[in-house]
């Protein structure tokens, strides 16, 4: 049986790579090798969790209109992050443009997620459509008999 195929191999080179990366750190933090990119990598890692959480509970919202909803989780989103720089600026040092780089590449990245998100959502709600329909065809035809 063929566990990786096309359609899942690039999610699989994702998710090793981030389990892979994740325990080199924690192995590095472990031997006391800590460096700022680690750090980061960390943090990043952190953010892309609350994205993906937050993109995994827009349907909470699904009796707003569509762009209501994920300027909503958004705002939510960005708030968060613009806090942890907030909380993490009183312990560590923050570069000057921190907040905005932050901003910046957290938002990009949050547009580009949601994208993909409701792009996925939209195929299976209209394959879901299809599959309805078919069955509501299929209901009538025996019934008519």
């Amino acid at each position: 049986m063929k566990i990786i195929n096309k359609k899942n191999f690039l999610c699989t080179v994702c998710i090793s790579y981030t389990f892979f990366s994740l325990v080199n750190i924690v192995i590095e933090i472990y031997q006391k090798r800590v460096v700022w990119s680690q750090i980061n990598n960390l943090q990043i890692f952190g953010v892309s969790l609350f994205a993906v959480f937050l993109l995994s509970q827009l349907y909470r919202l699904e009796n707003l209109p569509l762009l209501v909803a994920i300027v909503i989780s958004y705002i939510c989103f960005i708030s968060v992050v613009m806090l942890y720089i907030w909380i993490s600026a009183h312990y560590f040092e923050i570069h000057p443009n921190g907040y905005r780089d932050m901003f910046t590449s957290c938002t990009v990245g949050y547009i580009l997620g949601v994208v993909f998100y409701e792009i996925e959502y939209f195929i299976r709600v209209r394959k879901q459509n299809k599959d309805l329909k078919y069955i509501k065809q299929r209901l009538r035809a025996t019934s008519s008999k």
